[in-house]
């Protein structure tokens, strides 16, 4: 995993638990909120910490690029055996940096995801409650 990632994850995890714990305080001492108002965030915040830890399920297992023994065994044993030697171990590199970097890129969408389901629930508290200020009896309004 690559370090920026990783921390990326914690902050969006820690931001994202901030949230719920906010919102989850905000009921518990405000009977008088209703819970039209506290969804959006929450859903949000729930949505991007399950996203962070599908994320880190991709590409548990990482390659080296060290070739296997039985690719090192099929060399040919001959004049040129160190640079057929060095074309397998280059070429075992190549695979596994191709690889990892498909796996950098996947968890690089899935923190991109993350972080805009972050922000819009930190930008959806203080709209709701302008909103729950403004209109105050919503739910009565919405006959929910």
């Amino acid at each position: 995993m690559v370090p920026i990632q990783k921390n990326l994850m914690k902050t969006l995890l820690w931001l994202n638990s901030s949230i719920i714990a906010l919102i989850i305080t905000i009921v518990l001492k405000n009977k008088d909120i209703y819970i039209i108002y506290i969804v959006i965030p929450f859903i949000l915040s729930f949505l991007s910490i399950l996203i962070i830890l599908f994320s880190l399920k991709i590409g548990r297992e990482k390659q080296l690029g060290t070739p296997s023994i039985s690719v090192i065994e099929d060399i040919y044993q001959d004049k040129l055996e160190h640079i057929n030697g060095l074309i397998k171990m280059s070429d075992s590199f190549n695979n596994a940096l191709n690889t990892n970097l498909k796996i950098i890129e996947l968890r690089g969408d899935k923190l991109s995801s993350s972080t805009n389901l972050t922000i819009g629930s930190f930008i959806s508290i203080p709209i709701l409650f302008i909103i729950w200020y403004i209109y105050p009896n919503l739910n009565a309004i919405l006959q929910f």
